[in-house]
């Protein structure tokens, strides 16, 4: 809870800070953006839009994993975005103990799957130097499923028999991106985030796990919450 306030504190603070920014006069207006690239345009524009591509590495549940996902925004005079966005999640697969001990298959590996995506709120930043920054926030929902897998070149299993179980979440992921206006319809972003999400309830059950394991934790209840690291393309008029 210490975390999620101090989250959303940040978060207020940032739109209060971009709020009290001044507006953009006529002179400003004309300003060019500049560009690494100097194929500049001129800041008559005053709403724009972009769709983007997202990659990033991440951990849930203790595992490397890998997000990829999109977002897209509607900007409106430089300073704001608002849209969607969205990311899947796929982890690295580790060795299933409990499974193995339960069964007579062996070479039984268990991961995480799933997705999440929400509202996009994202105030920019010195939209107009070559480098700037913006801060996209996801308010949002997404599911998260655990699943265990014999090895299907000794055993012949089929990959969807084993042991799954899946849960909903909430999700509010505030973040920080550097972007670079490398040319005038495409830019490319560093990008840190921290996603919170509830506790995360999820238990052995199913077929082949023996009473006593029943109710064994799969993981902590915080599996979902932790930092991203990664990439954005964005291509559009901004």
């Amino acid at each position: 809870m210490k975390t999620f306030t101090l989250m959303l504190a940040f978060c207020l603070a940032t739109i209060g800070v971009f709020a009290q920014s001044p507006e953009t006069n006529q002179n400003e207006q004309a300003d060019e953006i500049k560009t690494i690239f100097n194929t500049d345009k001129k800041g008559e524009q005053v709403n724009g839009g972009y769709g983007a591509l997202l990659v990033n590495y991440s951990q849930v549940a203790g595992r490397d994993a890998l997000l990829t996902g999109a977002k897209g925004a509607w900007i409106i005079n430089h300073k704001i975005g608002i849209g969607l966005a969205g990311y899947g999640i796929n982890t690295r697969a580790k060795v299933d103990h409990i499974a193995n001990a339960n069964t007579s298959l062996g070479g039984m590996e268990y991961e995480f799957g799933g997705g999440y995506g929400g509202i996009l709120i994202e105030p920019i930043f010195w939209a107009k130097k070559p480098i700037h920054l913006s801060v996209p926030i996801i308010i949002g929902a997404g599911g998260i499923e655990y699943f265990t897998n014999a090895d299907d070149d000794h055993y012949g299993c089929d990959d969807d028999d084993y042991f799954r179980e899946s849960k909903a979440f909430f999700v509010f992921e505030p973040g920080v991106e550097i972007e670079f206006n490398v040319v005038k319809f495409f830019r490319l972003a560093l990008s840190a985030s921290y996603r919170y999400t509830p506790n995360i309830n999820m238990f052995y059950s199913g077929y082949g796990i023996a009473s006593t394991d029943e109710g064994t934790r799969i993981a902590d209840k915080d599996m979902l919450r932790g930092f991203n690291f990664g990439l954005a393309f964005k291509f559009g008029k901004f």
